[in-house]
């Protein structure tokens, strides 16, 4: 199999990393290449050990004579694709095999990039490739738009990882080519490193909270404030300690350790309270395994850590979050509480108490189930496999 991975946004968001991880796993005897945006963060992280990592798209120099003619025709001609045209040439002079476009969420950001993934979905078949859009949530709405329904037809399989994005797929027409599996990232495998501090003393709560976007800034102060109010409970009525642990970061102004610093120099108990150095997905993931409890943000913070059968409460903003949380919990949505749905600052707390309440029955549902459900992962590879033949 020639199996190639596109639209990688680098390992600066470790959910990227994971989900490449994930794809490298299940597909261990074959060596894929890699084509990212950003391929030193991606050797910094060590995935080059998994996988060959390539430059995905170039960019402009800004007032070269292409970006310059590039911007005339833009807008004196509505010529959208000149820019990945330019962009993406090396990318797309050989094609040959499959492609799995790192889909995620990347459907739900704005019109400009769905229309550059419909450009390299369209030029990859028209050059005898294949694709897949593989692990992707996409909101029920945007499958409103004919030119992504027209543009996600091309596609030869489309791997939804929750079932609100499968249905609505589903509802939308796109029965032929969609099937729904868990996100690669639940097949990444742990590796072990030196513990923070933290841990070695009383068992750890972890929490990752960072920035927010898709037009939900918003909710920022009132899921700070949460954060806040539950840090100052678990240090007043319990022995656990605190780790913060950080996931994306691609600069410190769009970095969860940003909001992880502010939220720490309000702590008056620093003792007990550590914000985790950034690690590699693997090593990450780890260090969640050795927590008591999770808070997590960000979904890729909540996939690794129930994969390790950490009793997790999910308080991400986006479809992926609701969609897998109420995939794998089924009716108890007590373990989600996705920023939309705040409405007091003890919101986390009261969470945090049913799952300090209900510990044993949640550890005992998650034994039954999660393994279970890591396993389905299997579809992703038997699914791609078949395109092969």
């Amino acid at each position: 199999m020639k199996l190639s991975i596109y639209g990688h946004g680098s390992s600066a968001n470790h959910g990227n990393e994971a989900i490449v991880r994930g794809i490298c796993a299940l597909f261990k005897n074959e060596r894929i290449k890699l084509y990212s945006f950003l391929p030193l963060i991606d050797k910094k992280f060590e995935l080059d050990q998994v996988c060959e990592i390539n430059a995905f798209g170039r960019e402009y120099k800004r007032y070269s004579f292409e970006h310059i003619i590039s911007s005339i025709l833009s807008r004196v001609a509505n010529w959208s694709n000149l820019e990945n045209k330019y962009r993406f040439k090396f990318f797309l002079n050989n094609i040959d095999g499959i492609y799995m476009l790192e889909a995620g969420d990347q459907y739900c950001e704005g019109k400009k990039h769905r229309k550059m993934y419909a450009y390299l979905n369209k030029e990859i078949v028209k050059r005898g490739g294949k694709t897949v859009m593989l692990g992707c949530s996409i909101n029920p709405e945007i499958l409103q738009n004919k030119d992504v329904i027209d543009d996600l037809k091309r596609y030869s399989l489309i791997l939804a990882r929750e079932s609100i994005t499968y249905n609505a797929l589903l509802a939308a027409g796109l029965t032929k080519n969609t099937m729904l599996a868990p996100c690669p990232a639940f097949a990444m495998e742990s590796q072990p490193c030196p513990l923070p501090e933290i841990f070695s003393n009383n068992d750890v709560v972890g929490i990752n909270v960072g920035f927010l976007a898709q037009n939900n800034e918003a909710y920022y102060d009132l899921m700070v404030e949460n954060c806040e109010k539950l840090i100052s409970y678990i240090i007043e009525n319990t022995n656990f300690n605190i780790a913060l642990i950080p996931h994306v970061n691609w600069s410190y102004e769009a970095s969860d350790f940003k909001t992880l610093d502010k939220i720490y120099v309000k702590i008056n108990d620093t003792k007990r309270v550590e914000v985790v150095a950034e690690h590699a997905a693997p090593q990450q993931k780890y260090i969640m395994s050795k927590c008591k409890f999770m808070i997590a943000l960000r979904t890729h913070v909540s996939i690794p850590s129930v994969a390790s059968q950490v009793p997790t409460l999910f308080t991400g903003y986006k479809v992926k979050t609701t969609g897998i949380c109420e995939d794998i919990f089924s009716d108890d949505i007590k373990l989600l509480a996705h920023i939309q749905s705040l409405k007091t600052a003890k919101d986390y707390t009261l969470c945090f108490l049913y799952m300090q309440e209900n510990e044993n029955e949640i550890r005992e549902y998650m034994r039954k189930i999660i393994p279970n459900y890591i396993a389905k992962t299997q579809i992703i590879y038997e699914s791609i496999k078949k395109l092969c033949t």
